[in-house]
């Protein structure tokens, strides 16, 4: 019968239906990657899916051997893109599977792939900019490309006398 049904009942019914919903979802979280490794920036969750399978013996032993992965996977893009009918999806997935590596390589060297991109892009727009400079100020896009590249060896010259 319905009427006899209180608020409290159905309170801690739901609260017992809530329960068992959070040891099933703990349950789960320590067996499978879930969106608590992937719900960070792409990067961030790469290293976060690495430490995770870390933890369950499902990783490599050395950097050497994740190197030697990044060079299989960077050969299985480069075979992508040389096809004549090249499939753009199978390329991206490629490069997926080689910027993912980098990320379990960058892991196992002890770096946070996040910040160690975000100091090689500073690095590059600090010497993209002294290009600029070293232009008198004005745009590169009128250049040919062995003059950009004559001003690109200018600046990493002068970043290595620093």
């Amino acid at each position: 019968n319905i009427s006899k049904i209180s608020v409290s009942d159905v309170k801690e019914n739901w609260k017992k239906i809530k329960q068992e919903e959070n040891k099933e979802q703990s349950k789960k979280q320590k067996i499978y990657i879930t969106k608590k490794q992937t719900a960070a920036p792409a990067l961030k969750a790469a290293e976060n899916i690495g430490r995770f399978t870390e933890e369950k013996g499902f990783d490599w032993s050395a950097p050497e051997e994740v190197i030697k992965k990044v060079e299989e996977e960077l050969e299985e893009l480069k075979v992508e893109i040389r096809l004549k009918n090249k499939n753009e999806q199978k390329v991206q997935e490629e490069l997926g599977d080689l910027i993912f590596t980098i990320a379990q390589l960058s892991r196992h060297l002890g770096f946070c792939p996040e910040e160690t991109l975000k100091q090689s892009n500073e690095k590059f727009q600090l010497r993209y900019n002294q290009m600029i400079n070293l232009n008198a100020g004005r745009d590169i896009s009128e250049l040919t490309g062995e003059q950009k590249e004559l001003l690109w060896k200018k600046v990493k010259e002068g970043s290595k006398n620093e």
